[in-house]
């Protein structure tokens, strides 16, 4: 990285970090790959959830009615007791929203993400985009993703 000016903190810290990732020190570019051990040591490789699983974290998120659970029809909502707060949160109410940004009426309950929860709202966006990319049909394609930059 010897085009680039770095403090020594900075410096200090990017070798630490190639370092505790195996990654050789002066590369710029590295691969990114799906797996638990990378196959060579330019490459980062990442186990992430699958879509499944982050719809099913998602869905703990949702405000269900107590009749709901006191019929058995779901799990109470998961209550977040750790910092930062929750990232993805739909309401219920009996009465229609006053301003949703998506909405849906099921079961006599409304459920919605609020207009105002711009968290909730850039979630709803980004779960969005990941189902569009499990798209199977003969015209899906992979994401382009492009890290770093100069």
């Amino acid at each position: 990285m010897s085009d680039v000016d770095l403090d020594e903190q900075t410096r200090a810290d990017l070798t630490f970090l190639l370092e505790t990732l195996g990654l050789r020190q002066g590369v710029k570019e590295f691969t990114l790959s799906y797996g638990l051990v990378a196959d060579n040591p330019d490459t980062v490789a990442v186990l992430t959830k699958s879509i499944l699983d982050m719809m099913i974290d998602l869905a703990r998120q949702v405000d269900v009615p107590q009749e709901h659970i006191d019929e058995g029809r779901t799990m109470p909502t998961f209550v977040d007791t750790g910092l930062g707060g929750s990232l993805f949160l739909v309401q219920s109410s009996l009465e229609e929203p006053e301003m949703p940004y998506v909405a849906i009426r099921d079961r006599g309950y409304w459920f919605y993400i609020d207009d105002r929860d711009m968290i909730s709202k850039r979630t709803f966006g980004v779960v969005q985009i990941l189902l569009s990319l499990t798209d199977a049909g003969e015209q899906a394609k992979g994401p382009v993703v492009s890290i770093g930059g100069g």
